[in-house]
């Protein structure tokens, strides 16, 4: 498959913006296209103050 643009949380207070492989279809799993998009306040929240956040990248 090809790839699509994404915005990435890295770490605490790190975002990213890259292309990143298209998921492959796996049985009982739904692949869904956007064409647009936003990011949630409390996203922000979580990653600039850390939020119960272990596991990066979001």
């Amino acid at each position: 498959m090809g790839t699509m643009p994404a915005a990435l949380a890295t770490g605490l207070g790190k975002w990213s913006c890259d292309e990143i492989k298209i998921p492959s279809m796996e049985k009982g799993k739904v692949l869904v296209k956007t064409s647009l998009s936003s990011i949630c306040g409390s996203d922000l929240h979580i990653t600039y103050m850390g939020w119960n956040v272990s596991e990066f990248p979001l």
